[in-house]
């Protein structure tokens, strides 16, 4: 009985440590942009291989940042309010820059 219940105990750590994953929605030029990054570690991985290195995190804000070849080398950051699901993000490189709001969400 008391392996049992280490076990499940193990078990419920272990899927609760596990990470979350943040969905985004945003309308950029009038059409609807969804995308997720899921936590590993001290990261996010989102499609395509992108990895965002967590810059700053408390209570109440998220900020991410990473670089991408856009079609040229680009800096990426996220700044994500948990209090009010409300998000920036911003890519810029040398040739452009884009910056857009929308709204996240954390789901575990």
């Amino acid at each position: 009985m008391k392996k049992l219940i280490l076990i499940l105990i193990s078990l419920f750590i272990s899927l609760s440590s596990y990470g979350e994953t943040l969905f985004c929605s945003q309308i950029y030029k009038g059409k609807l942009f969804e995308f997720k990054y899921e936590r590993e570690g001290n990261v996010f991985k989102g499609e395509g291989n992108k990895v965002l290195d967590i810059y700053y995190e408390d209570d109440e804000y998220l900020a991410l940042n990473g670089s991408f070849k856009f079609p040229s080398f680009a800096v990426y950051l996220l700044h994500f309010d948990k209090t009010t699901k409300q998000f920036r993000n911003s890519l810029f490189s040398v040739h452009n820059g884009i910056s857009d709001t929308g709204t996240c969400e954390f789901v575990e």
